[in-house]
């Protein structure tokens, strides 16, 4: 059975999402941060998770074992005083640094959406450069596995800076 992981499985778009996917005959692994939404989702996901996009201690190990990444973010009437900015693209790396054995030569740049590839004298490769958020990351990571390569470290080396928030 195909696994899916969908964050924002509570909002609006993120429900009807869920609910498509199960009927679908899809696992559905979803993100909620409200308990007092998980009643209406306890009937249409596998999993439910609490955390939060942007806070990233509660999000370790929620992608594992999934299969597919959706994101239905998305900001209506916040009461937390979070911005569109913090919640659709606050929560993505800026620059990222992703390290895997063996060697790719620069004509994989196009196929890595042009980050930097440099290999390393311990016969590993480093692809480096902006990542535009989690979605185009976790391409990245499928592009990876696709060719078999052993992934070794995936780190974020230059974090986003947020603007401060209007009040």
């Amino acid at each position: 059975m195909n696994r899916v992981f969908v964050a924002g499985a509570t909002g609006y778009l993120g429900r009807f999402v869920v609910r498509e996917l199960r009927n679908q005959g899809y696992f559905v692994r979803a993100l909620v941060r409200d308990l007092k939404r998980l009643a209406r989702m306890s009937d249409f996901a596998d999993e439910i998770y609490l955390g939060e996009v942007t806070r990233p201690e509660t999000l370790r190990g929620i992608c594992d074992g999934m299969g597919a990444v959706i994101s239905s973010l998305g900001i209506s009437r916040q009461k937390d005083g979070l911005t569109h900015e913090d919640v659709d693209s606050g929560a993505g790396p800026d620059v990222s640094e992703i390290k895997v054995g063996g060697r790719l030569d620069e004509k994989w740049s196009d196929w890595f959406e042009n980050l930097a590839i440099t290999c390393m004298s311990d016969d590993t490769t480093l692809l480096s450069g902006p990542v535009v958020d989690d979605c185009a990351l976790y391409g990245l990571l499928k592009k990876i596995r696709d060719l078999n390569l052993p992934l070794l470290s995936v780190n974020n080396v230059e974090p986003r800076v947020r603007r401060k928030r209007r009040r």
